[in-house]
């Protein structure tokens, strides 16, 4: 099964807003952001939200959390990449298929997207350490698939 970060992860790269690799500027990390390249995007996993429990079946429906975390040498372009992701989320994600290849590559799986709900503003954290220059800003959200 894969994870919403994976999911999401996806839907950046599907957007036009991160990349598909692990050297280029905007690469888009899931759980893990790697210490290069400079500019990059990474989506965690967070605890997502229970909406309380339904009376005929007794299932409690849960919206799935990430966090996008953006990384940058310049202020500017982390500020207005993680601008760009927020918009992309909020306004284009409503019906978009993502389509995941399985862990051992034995076969793919679809998810189709219905909502990504920000959670707050985007966040500037400041610099990632306390001799780096490399600029960091995080959005949250809740994201409804199937």
């Amino acid at each position: 099964m894969s994870s919403t970060a994976d999911i999401v992860r996806q839907l950046l790269v599907d957007l036009g807003v991160g990349v598909d690799s692990t050297t280029a500027d905007w690469s888009v990390f899931v759980n893990r952001e790697p210490d290069t390249p400079d500019q990059a995007i990474t989506v965690y996993d967070t605890a997502g939200i229970t909406e309380g429990r339904l009376q005929v079946s007794g299932e409690v429906p849960e919206q799935h959390s990430f966090q996008v975390r953006v990384r940058s040498s310049h202020y500017p372009d982390g500020y207005d990449k993680i601008e760009a992701i927020a918009t992309a989320l909020d306004q284009t994600v409503y019906g978009n298929t993502i389509t995941l290849t399985e862990e051992y590559g034995t076969g793919t799986q679809d998810f189709t997207i219905h909502a990504a709900t920000k959670r707050g503003t985007v966040i500037p954290l400041g610099v990632d350490e306390s001799n780096s220059s490399r600029y960091l800003f995080t959005v949250n959200y809740t994201i409804t698939f199937d």
